[in-house]
């Protein structure tokens, strides 16, 4: 798992929660969950119990592969079913400890970054009205992603007032109009506008400003203490981290180098290995580990032949690959595969 980015130059991701959320979601929808996952370069088994985080790159394609093997461009909107108190972490903890839907929705905005660094939540305030606003950050492009986390916030706002019929005045769209529109009527209990120029959920003040029967105020302070911790604990990432994020990010496009990520993170080739040097480590040996993660993980799919693994881990040939494992492991990674499976 990759660890959380706060600087700009390091790759985006998001908790394992939320990956083990949508693994319920594919589930859900009659799709095997883990031969999507590992096409991604992901083992559920892995995920399941980690803390550790998830390159958004990888989590792009989970929902790319669900929904071309759904068939299903509303998939996302499922997620109402399977959210559960744990699937945002302290996040969705914080928001459900709040004295108002209001205040709910103000702890998804101040703790957003907790969950993931690609997506940005932000509230506006209108007359009668509040927007919240999601939208992309950097390179991360998936409507299903941000139809996800407004479905998730209504969906926690509903949670919190049960008997209230919680819907919002509005909820506009970026994608074009589907040809199932009326499901995404149906399913969001909203009416919906399509090619927006954002995504947004809006609700009238009235509706937002209701206060959470049992509300308990010391409660949600140590929540929020704990979560301002965490957002804390964020700030600060190591150059092996922000190293392992860019050898990522450049193996997925095919153009991994030392220069390469050393560009990426906005430095020199020479800086890079003074910082890697004094945190005990090398690009060659940061490029070692992420291979042989990946390379364990893929060969857990028969699907993949050598070659293609060889390839999608950047090496010339596949004898330079299964070298390169011999010398990780001590075996061919065919063998590899085969005491898996066995296993």
């Amino acid at each position: 798992m990759i660890s959380y980015r706060e600087n700009p130059a390091n790759e985006p991701s998001s908790i394992a929660s939320y990956c083990l959320m949508l693994a319920d979601l594919f589930e859900a929808q009659g799709l095997d969950a883990g031969r999507i996952f590992l096409n991604a370069g992901l083992s559920l088994s892995a995920l399941r119990g980690s803390t550790g985080r998830v390159p958004i790159f990888q989590i792009r394609l989970l929902w790319q592969q669900a929904v071309a093997l759904s068939g299903n461009p509303s998939i996302a909107l499922g997620t109402s079913r399977v959210l559960s108190p744990m699937s945002y972490s302290s996040m969705s903890i914080a928001a459900l400890s709040s004295g108002s839907l209001r205040g709910a929705i103000d702890k998804y905005v101040r703790y957003s970054r907790i969950v993931t660094d690609a997506i940005d939540i932000r509230v506006e305030d209108s007359g009668d009205f509040t927007s919240v606003i999601v939208k992309n950050y950097n390179e991360f492009r998936a409507p299903e992603a941000m139809e996800c986390c407004l479905t998730s916030i209504l969906t926690h706002c509903r949670q919190l007032l049960p008997n209230d019929g919680i819907a919002p005045a509005v909820i506009e769209l970026e994608r074009d109009k589907p040809s199932n529109e009326n499901l995404f009527s149906s399913q969001m209990q909203s009416k919906i506008r399509f090619s927006a120029p954002g995504n947004r959920l809006i609700f009238r003040n009235r509706d937002i400003a209701k206060p959470i029967p049992g509300y308990c105020r010391e409660l949600e302070t140590q929540i929020v203490q704990h979560c301002d911790i965490m957002l804390g604990q964020r700030a600060s990432v190591s150059w092996s981290t922000r190293a392992r994020q860019q050898i990522l990010r450049h193996l997925h496009v095919g153009t991994v180098s030392e220069r390469s990520v050393a560009g990426g993170l906005h430095t020199s080739v020479d800086t890079l290995r003074r910082r890697l040097n004094g945190e005990g480590t090398s690009y060659r040996a940061l490029l070692d580990d992420v291979r042989r993660t990946l390379a364990e993980r893929y060969l857990e799919n028969r699907d993949l032949s050598i070659k293609q693994i060889s390839g999608t881990l950047g090496f010339a040939n596949s004898s330079a690959f299964v070298r390169a494992f011999r010398r990780w492991t001590g075996h061919a990674p065919g063998i590899h595969r085969q005491e898996g499976a066995l296993g």
